[in-house]
């Protein structure tokens, strides 16, 4: 069953990208480079300042990533955004920032929205996620 977590990840984007950076980064280390994961943004413009982001933050560490539609197969990270397809790899992690729900989440063992906390229309759009995923039988936890 799709593992799926809302996580607070601070009050405007700046933070929430930060966050990502040091999450995607755990997160690669936790299954030693073996998990792929794919991160949504709202637009393109966002996923190319998330690409940059991702080469300097968590400071000397290197995680390979590129834009979906740059991937290769050594990219552990693929970035993406509505409009572009991930590669087709099951048992994925997926890094929400878009706060919209995604229309696919079959390949993936875990989706992780994420929550920025920003009490206006970001939060709003996520909090009406995390209502679709409940009506999906789907059983989210909020982590601060």
């Amino acid at each position: 069953m799709l593992d799926v977590k809302f996580l607070a990840a601070g009050s405007n984007a700046e933070e929430a990208m930060s966050f990502i950076c040091k999450l995607s980064f755990n997160l690669i280390n936790e299954s030693k480079g073996k998990q792929k994961i794919d991160i949504r943004c709202q637009n393109i413009d966002e996923a190319i300042k998330l690409d940059s982001e991702l080469w300097i933050n968590p400071k000397d560490s290197f995680m390979p990533h590129n834009l979906s539609n740059n991937r290769s197969e050594e990219d552990i990270i693929e970035i993406g955004y509505p409009g572009t397809k991930f590669s087709k790899n099951n048992n994925k992690i997926l890094i929400n920032f878009s706060p919209s729900l995604p229309n696919q989440l079959t390949n993936y063992s875990d989706y992780l929205q994420i929550v920025v906390e920003d009490n206006s229309v970001y939060r709003e759009e996520v909090a009406k996620t995390w209502k679709e995923c409940k009506t999906m039988s789907l059983d989210p936890k909020f982590i601060k």
